[in-house]
């Protein structure tokens, strides 16, 4: 409904007597072939720009001839229409002494506003979104264009038509051109079907017998049909069901229901979307259609993510696309097939990323993305931190922030919006040679069901004073809370540790403490066994036990710290398999820190204590600075320092050791003060 009042208000600025936009809708109507429909609309567009509210007529021909609208729940379908009816009633000019008091219906929506998965163009088998690239194809281009000219001039009697009997002879008629479209889509697409199909046709033509032919005909078509695995009839028959709206579309064809918007223009001029937020464990069922049909498919994308590519693909030319939704996509593992998509066909013009602040509740981590396909121009960017004003003006906003990035900026690896001083240090950064093997990284384990697999001190020695066998399958375990900056917190939490393949009739007591679970265990995601972990990390278990680096998967400032304690980690934590004091520095420094806020994923502002996410592909990309055996001589001291200060006082003041720490990476990066300066924030 914005977006209609919005358009009102253009036009209402550019054409203040409405003279242009009435001239417009009359030579519309001159391509209607009736002459008695034509005449008749004529009169009717006159009418309503001379005595109704210059905003109705506005509104009505923006419906009837600029607004489509897709949506997978009918009831949202619906309640548009009711919203548009309302909007064009309060600029009604009431007239009791009018059939109805002059209020006009509602035009005849039901091939504007419709119903269907949006993300599904698959019918049957058959693509209905394709374009026929063989030479077959081609051939019928000429005739389903004739059908779509057909098909949009009959949707334009059926908008106009109020007698109900008329109206239902044209939805009879719009479809069977559906059909007849849908046909010829098979010609590129099933062509051995169709010419099979024709061949039986004519094998039994010459038969005078009806009910012999038919009989012929329909055995014949029988067994092509289970040959091939489509059913012709049926097809045609289910896809009257769905236009019709009897049965709920589980894909929506946009080529063949808004057919006149891509045979005259290519598509739409605006898509714009607040595309659901579904977690990709819940659209399994969908991922194969997903991974042969979108460029930007990731086994582990959420919904959302495939709506952009769609978008796209639904615009014309230099067409806008405008979303509101997550923007975990623009730097996690996940997006990069998505960014690489929009990177080559639809950059972003303005970005305005909300951050956790609660601006839309049906958006976690929100942004409004606005972006021109087919169009490289930069980007203007708000990392938007107040919804104080000058929000919600977003001209102000952008203006407020005064942030530009260049369009060579984006491609598939993360979107990373710092200015241009900032991304020269990252730059500079970067050319450091040094990198953490991503074979290093540790991921941490993952239960399905902690309850059942976390133990306190009390029933691990229970479980143990059963059988000391039980000893062997219980491991100590930190979790990403209790690793702070240069030391860990006392942990008196203890894990089941039963990797894939454990006999279950060595467990002992064990089996039987997991057997109160046994049901709710079962219900988890994978295969294991029930008695199993869902993800027990098998190959990291020995390197858990040796000394290691330690941080938590979300931090608001440096957690790093060692372990020397042989802790296994759950998976709200990490690990590197190394003991590397210099590396335990520098990863707590500053300058490291830096570079995190401005590569890794971040939920809230990260200069205002918003919490980065510091997954495995975030931390194998922090450049290391060659470590030289001077350098470590004077770094390990200092780590030594801190290490003893907090095992012997968690609160010790350790800032003085920690600057120093800092010069000397700063050093090491080969950073100028004024670069020091845009790391700290003093820029």
């Amino acid at each position: 409904m914005g977006i209609l009042n919005k358009l009102v208000s253009v036009l209402a600025r550019v054409d203040r007597d409405n003279r242009l936009w009435q001239e417009a809708q009359l030579k519309a109507v001159e391509a209607i072939p009736d002459p008695l429909l034509k005449k008749k609309l004529i009169k009717q567009i006159n009418e309503q720009f001379s005595e109704k509210n210059s905003n109705y007529g506005r509104k009505l021909y923006l419906i009837q001839k600029c607004i489509y609208g897709v949506d997978i729940q009918q009831i949202a379908i619906e309640i548009a229409k009711l919203r548009f009816f309302i909007a064009l009633l309060v600029d009604e000019n009431i007239d009791k002494s009018k059939p109805n008091w002059g209020i006009e219906p509602l035009p005849n929506l039901d091939f504007k506003l419709m119903q269907g998965n949006s993300l599904i163009s698959e019918f049957m088998g058959i693509n209905l979104d394709s374009e026929d690239s063989d030479s077959y194809g081609k051939l019928m281009k000429d005739e389903t264009d004739e059908l779509i000219t057909q098909y949009q001039n009959k949707k334009s009697e059926y908008q106009y038509e109020p007698d109900r009997a008329k109206k239902e002879a044209l939805k009879n008629e719009i479809e069977e051109l559906i059909a007849r479209i849908f046909e010829s889509k098979l010609q590129g697409q099933k062509a051995g079907y169709l010419t099979k199909l024709k061949q039986i046709e004519t094998r039994y033509a010459s038969i005078p017998d009806i009910e012999q032919r038919n009989e012929g005909i329909k055995k014949d078509t029988e067994t092509l049909n289970k040959n091939y695995k489509f059913d012709l009839a049926q097809a045609e028959k289910q896809l009257k069901e769905f236009t019709t709206g009897q049965k709920v579309k589980p894909f929506f064809a946009w080529k063949l229901y808004f057919a006149e918007v891509f045979h005259e223009k290519d598509g739409f001029d605006i898509v714009i979307a607040n595309p659901p937020y579904i977690r990709q464990e819940e659209i399994i069922p969908l991922k194969p259609t997903l991974q042969s049909d979108y460029a930007s498919y990731d086994g582990r994308a959420d919904l959302f993510v495939y709506f952009y590519e769609r978008g796209v693909t639904a615009l014309k030319d230099r067409g806008i696309l405008t979303f509101i939704s997550s923007n975990k996509w623009l730097r996690a593992k996940y997006g990069s097939p998505l960014r690489l998509f929009m990177s080559k066909h639809c950059l972003p013009q303005i970005m305005l990323d909300f951050g956790e602040l609660p601006v839309f509740s049906s958006a976690t981590f929100p942004m409004i993305f606005i972006g021109k396909k087919g169009w490289r121009n930069n980007c203007q960017l708000a990392q938007v931190t107040s919804l104080e004003p000058p929000y919600p003006n977003i001209d102000q906003v952008l203006a407020s922030y005064n942030q530009t990035i260049t369009a060579d900026r984006f491609g598939a690896d993360a979107w990373t919006f710092t200015n241009q001083n900032e991304a020269a240090v990252i730059t500079k950064m970067l050319a450091s040679l040094g990198r953490i093997s991503p074979e290093q990284i540790m991921a941490g384990i993952k239960t399905g069901f902690n309850n059942a697999f976390w133990l306190d001190e009390s029933a691990k020695d229970a479980l143990i004073g059963k059988d000391k066998r039980c000893m062997r399958f219980i491991k100590t375990l930190l979790v990403g809370d209790d690793v702070r900056a240069w030391r860990t917190k006392p942990t008196s939490t203890w894990i089941i540790y039963v990797p894939p393949g454990t006999d279950p009739n060595s467990l002992g007591p064990i089996k039987s403490h997991l057997q109160q679970w046994k049901d709710r265990l079962e219900q988890r995601a994978l295969s294991q066994a029930w008695y199993e972990l869902q993800q027990a990390q098998q190959r990291y278990c020995r390197l858990f036990e040796k000394p290691k680096i330690v941080y938590p998967d979300i931090a608001k400032e440096p957690r790093f710290t060692l372990d020397h304690e042989g802790h296994y980690i759950d998976m709200t934590a990490f690990a590197i398999a190394s003991a590397d004091r210099s590396l335990l520095a520098v990863l707590n420094s500053r300058a490291v820190w830096f570079f995190l806020k401005r590569t890794a994923a971040v939920l809230g502002d990260a200069d205002k204590g918003g919490r980065l996410r510091l997954k495995r592909q975030y931390l194998e990309k922090v450049p290391i600075p060659t470590l030289m055996p001077a350098t470590r001589t004077m770094l390990e001291p200092l780590v030594g320092r801190i290490l003893e200060a907090k095992k012997t006082n968690a609160e010790a003041d350790i800032s003085a050791l920690e600057r120093q720490i800092d010069k000397m990476v700063y050093k090491l990066y080969g950073l100028t003060p004024e670069e020091i300066e845009i790391v700290e924030g003093r820029a």
